[in-house]
């Protein structure tokens, strides 16, 4: 285990800090000084029973949690580079309101992210869930900044995505596109929330069981190389009602808005060639074609 009391610090190896065991209350990792990453990683070891992290206010920089137990964060955690799960969960507990905040990728291997009633603000560079792996989400926002740097995605799903009544929020920085690969997963609320009109391309379904709203930014219904990117919305879809421009657009796929769309002044909906099913239009100055 690893404890930074008020005061001291740990400046890590820019290689791999493994920890293997806790304290006698219960912990892995206490952090109540400096820990300065140095760009190491540090490794969560399958060693470890059932354990709690606290986080304190130093970030780390890599995150793996191989313990094949439970990982409970019982305070906010900042993480500059990348989190990887690969057994075991790591969440913050149910109900806890810890936020987790990673500047680089999330990528469950194996194991689960979350625990099922977390409240939280969540915020990845983008996300992926390896088949056989769960990303339990929580009922906050979990929002996506950017995008994986080999296949510029920012959601790729084979696993399982839990959805709790919660937000996925895309929010790539202006003029930058990303690919999303939902998988068929079951969203309850969707924003996209871009610098620009730039945006999605939507490339497996993409189903919304509440609202879509398209704040700022582009969302494809992608067909390009073979790509199913229907979208299916449940609730109410909104394009353009704020101050910035953002479009919805149909690329020869099928978009299902059962509760609806309310196109804003800043608002386009392109319905393309592809196949329209829509509960009703309501146009508020902006671009149907």
């Amino acid at each position: 285990s690893l404890t930074i009391a008020s005061g001291g610090t740990y400046s890590a190896t820019s290689g791999t800090t493994t920890l293997k065991g806790e304290t006698s209350g219960g912990s892995t990792y206490v952090n109540d000084g400096t820990f300065t990453h140095n760009n190491g990683t540090l490794l969560l070891h399958a060693d470890i029973p059932d354990t709690q992290v606290y986080a304190g206010s130093s970030s780390l920089y890599n995150l793996t949690s191989s313990t094949g137990n439970n990982v409970w964060l019982k305070e906010n955690i900042t993480i500059a580079n990348d989190l990887t799960v690969t057994s075991g969960t790591f969440g913050s507990g149910g109900g806890n309101d810890k936020a987790i905040t990673v500047t680089g990728d999330v990528s469950i291997t194996g194991g689960e992210l979350g625990n099922g009633s977390e409240t939280g603000a969540y915020s990845f560079g983008s996300l992926t869930i390896a088949s056989g792996a769960t990303y339990s989400a929580t009922s906050g926002t979990t929002t996506i900044t950017s995008k994986t740097a080999s296949a510029a995605r920012a959601l790729d799903f084979a696993g399982t995505f839990t959805h709790n009544n919660g937000t996925v929020k895309l929010a790539l920085p202006s003029t930058d596109w990303s690919n999303v690969y939902p998988n068929s997963a079951h969203f309850y609320n969707f924003i996209i929330d871009t610098g620009s009109i730039e945006g999605y391309y939507i490339n497996d379904p993409l189903i919304v069981l509440n609202n879509l709203d398209v704040q700022d930014g582009t969302i494809y219904a992608n067909s390009a190389s073979s790509n199913d990117g229907d979208i299916t919305v449940y609730g109410l879809t909104t394009v353009g009602t704020g101050a910035d421009a953002a479009k919805l657009e149909n690329v020869a796929r099928t978009v299902t808005l059962h509760g609806g769309i309310t196109v804003g002044a800043n608002g386009t909906f392109e319905t393309g060639t592809g196949t329209n099913n829509v509960g009703g239009i309501r146009n508020l100055g902006g671009t149907i074609s």
